[in-house]
């Protein structure tokens, strides 16, 4: 009696094994092609904080339900996909997010940076590639506060500038925003106003907003003979508003 040979359906069994384990995962097919790139704000505030809505969009359906889209930025990060210990969301500079083939798009956003310049926005998918120029603008200041080295102002040789009789203030300022910080080296405009209504003195060595908005002023008044309160005022024009800030001091004997 001939012994049959088993090899062949081992060899069979093997096989059909090869094609049922560990399927290869699905990705945007080579021949997909990105539709639109689209930034919600082309020109956004560079205070480290604000979030802009990146989307793209892919024309090839046959793929959107397994396909992803990576986004990439020349600054900036995108969030949130990772997180550090305490919840924040930490920016990433490439970030592949999946394709809701509900919309037939995929969507990231794009966190600004704290120092304003342009920016290179991509999105691709397989071999497409799509690519948008913004700009992050100037993070103007939402208010200013103000605090004096001190309330009341003594006419004493201890206070006196180079003008007779004059009194010398220094005035700490910060610029401040409601989300993020505000752009680096900005001037405020100042004045002040006895309670007529009429200037008594005058400002000087101003320095301009630091990183964190911080600035320092120096008030002089300068009236020799006027006694009484004195209110000085603060502001600086952006595009869509002017922030403000003020205190009231005292000129006494």
């Amino acid at each position: 009696m001939t012994r049959q040979s088993t090899l062949p359906m081992r060899v069979l069994l093997v096989a059909l094994v090869s094609c049922t384990t560990n399927p290869p995962l699905p990705t945007v097919s080579s021949t997909a092609a990105l539709s639109s790139l689209t930034v919600a704000d082309s020109t956004p505030p560079a205070d480290g904080a604000t979030l802009t809505k990146v989307s793209a969009s892919l024309d090839n359906s046959g793929y959107l339900e397994l396909g992803a889209v990576t986004f990439t930025a020349t600054s900036g990060g995108f969030v949130p996909l990772a997180t550090d210990s305490a919840g924040t969301p930490v920016p990433t500079a490439s970030l592949k997010v999946g394709v809701d083939s509900a919309t037939q798009s995929a969507t990231a956003l794009l966190q600004s940076p704290s120092i304003p310049g342009p920016a290179t926005v991509s999105a691709s998918a397989g071999q497409a590639i799509l690519q948008r120029t913004i700009t992050f603008g100037t993070a103007y200041p939402d208010t200013i506060l103000l605090v004096p080295s001190s309330l009341i102002l003594l006419s004493d040789t201890a206070h006196v500038d180079s003008t007779s009789d004059s009194v010398r203030l220094t005035i700490a300022g910060q610029l401040v925003r409601t989300l993020g910080h505000v752009s680096r080296g900005q001037f405020v405009t100042l004045a002040d106003a006895d309670t007529m209504g009429v200037s008594r003195g005058l400002f000087d060595n101003a320095t301009p907003s630091d990183s964190l908005g911080n600035f320092v002023v120096h008030y002089i008044d300068t009236s020799a003979t006027y006694r009484g309160r004195v209110a000085i005022s603060a502001q600086l024009m952006t595009p869509s508003k002017t922030a403000h800030g003020y205190l009231t001091i005292q000129v006494t004997p």
